[in-house]
């Protein structure tokens, strides 16, 4: 049923960049603050257009642990990640 299964801790340990942390918010901070991962090619576009706005901006230490932040969170760190390996 599951023909692949990727561990996000495990990818960004064997990633040739440094997380000083590999807790899911701080790999998601570096992702998204440290230019070589930000600028690695990776474009994630969020729907903000549709009232969806409450995941961007400064506070967004404050929605840590919400399942659909985690959500989004793993799946940006997985992205960038990968794509910086590339």
């Amino acid at each position: 049923m599951f023909p692949s299964i990727y561990d996000n801790k495990i990818i960004c340990s064997t990633s040739n960049w440094k997380f000083y942390r590999s807790d899911l918010g701080s790999i998601y901070q570096a992702c998204i603050t440290e230019e070589k991962l930000k600028n690695s090619g990776m474009n994630i576009v969020y729907d903000v257009a549709n009232g969806f706005t409450n995941y961007e901006g400064s506070e967004l230490h404050s929605h840590y642990h919400e399942a659909a932040y985690d959500a989004v969170m793993t799946a940006n760190a997985f992205a960038t990640v990968v794509k910086f390996m590339e």
